[in-house]
């Protein structure tokens, strides 16, 4: 699961920097990251 988290991130942090013109899409690649890392706390939290 740990894993999984950071391959989610890496790969968040990766397309962000392709992505990152605007604040606009830097707050929406904040967003999503914490969504994940949310996801996967509650996954985690689950089992």
């Amino acid at each position: 699961m740990k894993t999984l988290a950071r391959l989610a991130a890496s790969a968040a942090h990766r397309a962000g920097r392709e992505t990152s013109d605007t604040a606009v899409e830097d707050a929406l690649g904040l967003a999503v990251l914490s969504l994940m890392v949310a996801a996967v706390f509650a996954m985690t939290s689950l089992t």
